[in-house]
């Protein structure tokens, strides 16, 4: 199973629980008191990911209006967060990794490889019987790589491909419309994600191949375009050489990498 309890036990100099401190947990603790009446806010710095463990659910995630993510800041940080505190700017960073649900998720990664049996369900533990996930927990992220949130809102639609063969000489058009939808300014991020469902080696279940940034005001939506190739294709074969293979695969667009309809293509 995803916990560790007995094997800290059994092995207390073996442990290393990457979740939160327990001053910190108490620390939130006090200032999830205040959550009825004034705003709360849990500003977050670290160098790596952490793990929001069940204490730390239970008392920030189920508690708090907000959760800012500083990383390693800097100097100016205080400014930084200050300006989007209040408003004079709008959030619009993406997770550049995942951030797993317990310490025994680890080690988890958007581009992990596919299995012989898949899970049925990535957040419910019970439809997953003799499948590749967990018993006691979801297998699916708390939050996955490329995930952020704004002070807006925003929509996909309309995802398609210009045609479903591809060539070494030519190229697909990957697009889709992105509409503000709240009633803030703001930058979304959409994100162009492969999977190779037929190579001789085993492949991700989905690699990143672009982003696009856009400026939208409230209402207002954008036409976003990618183009796919076949050098985007390529991976490092048996022999050590670098090359794509022909069969069928899936183009995603989406805001992060656990998002997004399937949109199918052929390399010939």
């Amino acid at each position: 199973g995803c916990g560790l309890g007995d094997f800290s036990a059994r092995f207390p100099d073996r442990f290393f629980d990457v979740g939160i401190a327990e001053e910190h947990a108490a620390a939130l603790a006090g200032g999830m008191a205040l959550g009825g009446l004034v705003p709360v806010v849990v500003m977050y710095s670290t160098f790596s990911q952490r793990i929001f463990d069940q204490l730390w659910h239970d008392v920030a995630l189920q508690g708090a209006h907000a959760i800012l993510c500083l990383w390693q800041p800097g100097t100016e940080g205080g400014n930084a967060a200050a300006r989007l505190l209040f408003g004079d700017t709008v959030p619009c960073g993406h997770l550049p990794m995942t951030f797993p649900r317990a310490t025994g998720q680890e080690p988890i990664s958007y581009d992990e490889y596919s299995t012989g049996r898949p899970a049925l369900d990535r957040f419910d533990p019970e439809k997953n019987s003799f499948r590749s996930a967990w018993i006691d927990a979801p297998l699916a992220p708390l939050y996955p790589f490329g995930f952020g949130l704004s002070y807006t809102d925003y929509e996909l639609s309309d995802e398609a491909l210009s045609t479903e063969m591809l060539t070494e000489d030519s190229e697909i058009e990957a697009r889709c419309t992105v509409k503000n939808t709240g009633n803030r300014a703001g930058e979304a991020l959409v994100q162009l994600y492969i999977r190779d469902l037929h190579a001789s080696v085993v492949r991700p279940v989905r690699e990143l191949k672009g982003f696009e940034k856009l400026s939208l005001a409230p209402g207002e939506e954008k036409i976003v375009r990618f183009a796919l190739t076949e050098p985007m294709l390529r991976f490092m074969t048996p022999d050590r050489g670098f090359a794509s293979e022909k069969g069928k695969f899936e183009a995603y667009l989406s805001m992060d990498s656990q998002s997004g309809k399937a949109l199918s293509f052929r390399l010939v």
